[in-house]
């Protein structure tokens, strides 16, 4: 009896060891993984794979038992082999990629080549019309592989990819009606605005540069009109434009059958098109941790592989040609949806399981899921670092590793066996369906689980409903997916019937949309933060990887619990606590003005660790501002701002806050008397929303001082004092602008100064420059720069050593420049140039400027 757990687990290691792929796919990845982050020189990898390569063959000839040592080896092959793959995919490209031919600004250009993908409606931006000035355009897109690029009135020879977004009119978006445009396959010139891929612009952003890396595309063309887009030559006979044709007429099917929000759904789930849902919809998906509902993945193309497969043994077909069917019938949904990144994934896992079941393997597997990560990576191996890639395989890897607790074998107790055989059908019916649901439950908190780290990472949002939404939406889903497929085959054969299947998918989506709205509501349904820090979700996953396929590190529950806790503990919340910490020990007054495109936003961390926030809204949209300012704030570790201090009531400069109330803790909101007694609607939306949240509302005009004394010393102390708006300003309210009535902050600390006039202008500039002033270290441009704000007078005024201007694209230039540098000598910088820029005052007195450049803070350079 005392050998029995050893020779278990003898078992349970040969087994291990007999999973060759792991430990292959392991070194490859981590050998794409090492370029990434180190960049190897291309001949690095090439000497050292070639060496290794060598260095096995000799040792696999001269010494046979030396078979760790030749693995070592072999290890190393690999591990320079995904090293290589990777470099070359992500490194090397043609002198002709049409990325060169663009620059960081919009350039009208000219372009030919062949359309690959199929032109697709994508839904407009969020739209508030109280806080949104311009309302976004629908638009049309699609990508080509480019032929030509005219430069200086001559073709040139061109290649690489670019992607096509062209904007519709209210009239087209209104219409609905089709547009005639070029199909896949034809070869077409589009005349538009050519812009290559911008690096990140602020801290925590999107780096939406490498996304597009990834995918080899490195610039986008933009017309207003369709009208720009010209077929020069019709390819009709090409794949790729029969596989548009069939998708059009799927398209209109499901647009003719079904209601337009379902047929939208129907149209994401079964082909691919999500752009096409309106984005509040989506909002509310991702709100509730469902939005891998919308996109195509495992779970979608698994339900309809199952169902394929279940069809197809109900008839007098061996398993084996049931098999090699489901294949088929898998690769042909790939190529129908335009062998989409998340659907390929999907396909090459479900190809490789179906494989190993014909081989007589077990399908969920380690040996399985290594097999199709690695045919994934050989794809394209940036795929590594896709979070659609992580998500998918880390789904998988959490059902093997929860398959033992959660689907259990049957007792092999006789007795109970015998009790099991005494139970009438109806209630062995009831006790199976109740062990499928429990399976389903635990199966979704277990990803869920899985997941947290690495969505709160990257998105800072947990919804606590999704372990148990995600069951109840399952069933209704798999049925929209059955019964939309129903509906497409029906209508293209029996036209008559095809109402039938429609209706029951549209029903099917209705649920699943009426489920996610109700969600949605509840406010204990989901809460941001600022997340685990990367380090902290990198050891929770190779703590997973390690208990996982190394059976030596597998703990008793209860250990694994505290370990859970303890991970979340100090990979999470201490975190938190330390950079609130370094804020208030490091005494030290910082100023980040945000790159909100034309707009306002600057964060600003006093020496005592508090956070406040000046001005918050941007003419990009309330929704695109609220997302840049919280990744800002979420890569700074804060959750809580003591204040939010709005300089008028211009919406460019407050229409984030609504937004950020949902996300943030907000002391309390400054702003100008003249601004709490505005009537206008965006600063009626703005009251709702802070009565809502319960957030007080404190008014400051100019005059009003704090001083805040910091922890080190009561000598040295930081002075806020606004200087605006003035009491001469505001007895002059019929003649003057939000503008003249901007709130005006000035800090000082330990003799520097910091000054943030909001827009002030005309009366309120008269005003302000009426009164001397001590220098000015640092100084934002007031009116975003412009000539409104009298940039020469201004700088002459205060002597200003560094000026900022918070503006877009074509906003701010060498003129304005000029009018700042003539009032006074200074360095002018923009964050449509420069992106973020910060200013930082030490406890010395030392004033240092740093601006966020290629993904890290950098001093700026005197010219």
């Amino acid at each position: 009896m005392s050998n029995q757990p050893n020779h278990s687990n003898s078992k349970i290691d040969r087994r291990f060891r007999y999973e060759p792929m792991i430990p292959v796919t392991v070194c490859f990845a981590f050998g794409v993984f090492a370029d990434r982050m180190l960049d190897f020189r291309g001949l690095l990898p090439i000497l050292g794979g070639i060496f290794a390569w060598i260095s096995w063959i000799v040792i696999r000839k001269t010494w046979p038992r030396r078979e760790t040592l030749a693995c070592c080896f072999l290890y190393i092959t690999i591990f320079s082999s995904g090293a290589l793959w990777h470099h070359s995919r992500w490194n090397w490209f043609p002198e002709n990629e049409i990325g060169n031919f663009a620059a960081d600004e919009f350039e009208a250009s000219a372009i030919r080549g062949v359309l690959i993908t199929e032109p697709v409606r994508v839904a407009a931006a969020a739209w508030n019309p109280t806080l949104d000035t311009m309302k976004p355009k629908e638009r049309i897109r699609f990508q080509i592989n480019v032929i030509s690029v005219r430069s200086a009135g001559d073709w040139i020879l061109a290649s690489g990819t670019v992607r096509v977004s062209l904007f519709l009119s209210e009239q087209q978006s209104e219409n609905r009606a089709p547009i005639k445009l070029p199909q896949c396959g034809d070869e077409v010139e589009v005349i538009g605005s050519l812009i290559g891929r911008r690096p990140t612009s602020n801290p925590g952003q999107f780096d939406f540069e490498n996304h597009f890396r990834a995918k080899s595309q490195f610039a986008t063309i933009f017309a207003d009109s369709t009208d720009a887009v010209r077929r020069v030559q019709s390819s009709s006979s090409s794949t790729a434009g029969f596989r548009a044709r069939v998708r059009a007429s799927i398209d209109r099917q499901l647009h003719l059958r079904l209601a337009p929000d379902h047929a939208a759904f129907a149209s994401a789930v079964l082909l691919g098109n999500r752009d096409q849902m309106d984005i509040a919809v989506r909002n509310r998906f991702l709100k509730t941790g469902a939005s891998h509902l919308l996109a195509i993945s495992g779970l979608h193309v698994g339900i309809l592989a199952s169902g394929f497969l279940l069809l197809l043994r109900l008839g007098l077909i061996s398993r084996r040609n049931c098999l090699l069917l489901t294949i088929a019938f898998v690769v042909s949904y790939a190529w129908l949806v335009e062998f989409r990144p998340t659907v390929l994934r999907a396909a090459i896992l479900i190809c490789v399981m179906c494989g190993a079941r014909l081989l007589g393997r077990t399908a969920l597997s380690w040996g399985s899921l290594t097999t199709a990560l690695m045919i994934v990576l050989i794809v394209n191996p940036s795929d590594l670092f896709s979070l659609g890639t992580q998500l998918s395989f880390l789904a998988i890897s959490s059902i093997i590793i929860g398959k033992p607790w959660i689907f259990s074998a049957a007792s092999q107790d006789p007795v109970d066996q015998l009790i099991a055989r005494t139970r009438s059908d109806p209630v062995r019916w009831l006790r199976k369906i109740g062990r499928e649901i429990r399976s389903a439950f635990c199966v979704s908190f277990l990803i869920w689980l899985m997941a947290i780290p690495l969505v709160a990472y990257h998105f800072h949002s947990i919804a606590i409903v999704a372990p148990l939404l995600n069951p109840l939406l399952l069933i209704p889903m798999a049925l929209g997916l059955y019964f939309g497929m129903a509906t497409i085959v029906c209508g293209a054969t029996i036209p008559p019937i095809a109402f039938v299947p429609a209706a029951i998918c549209g029903f099917s989506l209705g649920s699943i949309q009426w489920m996610i709205d109700v969600a949605a509501i509840h406010p204990a349904g989901h809460f941001w933060s600022s997340g685990p820090t990367g380090l902290a979700v990198a050891v929770f996953y190779l703590g997973v990887f390690l208990f996982a396929v190394i059976p030596s590190t597998k703990l008793p529950p209860r250990w694994c619990l505290l370990l859970g806790f303890g991970w979340l503990v100090f990979g999470w919340l201490v975190p938190d606590r330390i950079a609130e910490m370094n804020r208030t020990h490091a005494q030290q007054l910082e100023v980040t003005v945000i790159d909100v495109r034309h707009g306002s936003a600057a964060l600003i961390k006093l020496p005592d660790g508090q956070n406040i926030l000046c001005d918050c809204g941007s003419l990009s949209g309330s929704q695109n501002a609220a997302r840049t300012i919280s990744e800002v704030l979420w890569h700074e570790r804060i959750d809580r701002l003591d204040a939010v201090i709005v300089s008028h009531a211009d919406v460019d400069h407050f229409n984030a806050l609504p937004e950020l109330l949902d996300r943030f803790t907000i002391g309390s909101v400054w702003i100008s008397p003249m601004m709490a007694n505005d009537d206008a609607a965006s600063v009626r939306t703005l009251r709702q929303a802070l009565d809502q949240y319960s957030v007080p509302i404190r008014t400051v005009e100019g005059g009003n001082l704090i001083s805040l004394a910091t922890r080190s010393s009561s000598e040295s102390s930081l002075t806020v004092e606004f200087l605006g708006p003035s009491n001469f300003a505001m007895s002059n309210l019929d003649a003057i602008s939000d503008n003249a009535l901007s709130v005006i902050l000035c800090l000082r600390w330990n003799g520097r100064s910091i000054l943030l006039p909001g827009d002030v202008e005309k009366i309120g500039l008269e005003a302000l420059l009426g009164n001397p002033i001590e220098q000015v270290d640092f100084l934002v441009a007031a009116h975003h720069g412009s000539k409104n704000s009298d940039p020469k007078r201004f700088a002459a005024w205060c002597k200003p050593e560094f000026v900022v201007a918070s503006c877009g694209a074509g906003r701010f230039g060498d003129f304005e420049t000029q009018q700042f540098q003539q009032g006074h000598p200074c360095q002018v910088l923009s964050t449509n140039q420069f992106g973020a820029i910060r200013c930082v005052v030490d406890r010395e007195g030392r004033l240092t400027v740093m601006t966020w450049t290629q993904g890290e803070w950098r001093q700026f350079n005197h010219l």
